[in-house]
């Protein structure tokens, strides 16, 4: 889905599409916020889980610290993105140093590191660039959370109600996630 469709979606909701000539690229600001929102809070986008190795035969010379520097995807750009580190009970913190992030590993550990991340939010500057979230989630919870954006410069009298229908939408998500379907029976019980 595009800027321009979740645009159009959210002033369909609040019953202002004959005005849709006054939404356009000022408006790209408010729909960075809300894709930015969504992948924050894990609205229609899948965390990445990196997993790197370190085993015995690497030879790491310690400097002044205590700790070595795990090698990052490249994608993984800010510390906000991190969700999860996993290495097995020892301790990790992270860096920045000359603009670069580092996860940093206790200097005699091996094994192991499990990191699970989110994208990074990229910044709309046209009307035909995507959305990085589903098309679910942009349909069912975006739309609402950018129409209640967008309320509040273009109808004031509609932005409680787009409000409340947003909180509606992510609570109407969180509880969807957790819903596994169905549990088939096997055997005939």
């Amino acid at each position: 889905m595009t800027a321009q469709e979740l645009i159009n979606k959210a002033v369909k909701c609040y019953d202002d599409y004959p005005n849709i000539s006054d939404y356009g690229t000022d408006d790209l600001d408010d729909v960075t916020t809300i894709n930015a929102e969504c992948i924050r809070n894990q609205i229609g986008i899948k965390p990445t889980i990196y997993v790197y190795e370190f085993d015995d035969t690497e030879y790491y010379t310690p400097s002044d610290s205590d700790f070595k520097p795990v090698p990052l995807p490249d994608d993984l750009t800010e510390d906000s993105q991190i969700v999860a580190v996993d290495i097995q009970g020892a301790y990790s913190k992270t860096e920045e140093h000359e603009s670069a992030l580092y996860l940093l590993v206790p200097v005699n550990y091996f094994g192991d590191v499990t990191i699970t991340y989110l994208p990074k939010a990229t910044e709309f500057v046209t009307m035909t660039d995507a959305i990085q979230i589903s098309d679910d989630a942009a349909n069912t919870v975006a739309r609402f959370m950018l129409a209640e954006l967008l309320s509040l410069r273009h109808r004031k009298s509609f932005s409680d109600k787009m409000a409340t229908k947003a909180r509606m939408a992510r609570a109407e998500w969180r509880g969807r996630q957790y819903n596994f379907g169905e549990v088939q029976d096997y055997y005939g019980f």
